[in-house]
């Protein structure tokens, strides 16, 4: 999924639910959706963790064009097919709005919009983005993922007793 979130004094302030509730839909992830289908679906018969799995994994890129994998996404673009630019555009607009949503969280006062993941690699993702929210103000990415890394480094911090370990409900 694509997590955006507002950071403010090195806390978070806001974040989108980006595993099965708000923002952007992502390469495999649905995003927000419209209520009145979701109701639809909860009185289809489906099996909820058949709904669950269609929204965090058959969903985005993977449910509209077969694929979740950014690259294959515009290599269709560029061949002239019409339906993947559509969603790649829908995809960027999506993104953009979800941006401006966390700058409106923090009224405007914040350093820079970081740009991370490996969708960041993307030129053409990261350029197409700019142009809906470079009147923002500083944009600046960081291509590549490092969630596994500082898991890893937060947990041996945890466990040697560096760090307190907070537990949330």
């Amino acid at each position: 999924g694509i997590s955006i979130c507002a950071l403010e004094g090195g806390k978070v302030r806001d974040v989108n639910d980006g595993l099965l509730g708000e923002g952007p839909f992502s390469p495999q992830r649905a995003g927000a959706l419209p209520l009145n289908g979701i109701i639809d679906l909860c009185f289809s018969g489906k099996p909820k963790n058949e709904i669950e799995r269609d929204f965090s994994i058959n969903s985005g890129f993977q449910g509209y064009l077969g694929t979740s994998d950014l690259r294959e996404v515009l290599e269709k673009v560029a061949a002239g097919d019409k339906e993947a630019d559509l969603i790649y555009r829908a995809f960027v607009f999506q993104v953009a709005k979800e941006i401006g949503r966390e700058a409106a969280a923090l009224k405007g006062n914040y350093e820079a919009i970081l740009i991370t993941g490996g969708i960041a690699h993307s030129e053409r993702f990261i350029t197409d983005l700019k142009s809906y929210i470079s009147f923002l103000g500083t944009i600046v990415v960081f291509p590549g993922e490092g969630e596994m890394k500082a898991l890893g480094e937060a947990g041996f911090l945890a466990v040697s007793g560096k760090v307190l370990i907070k537990e949330y409900n």
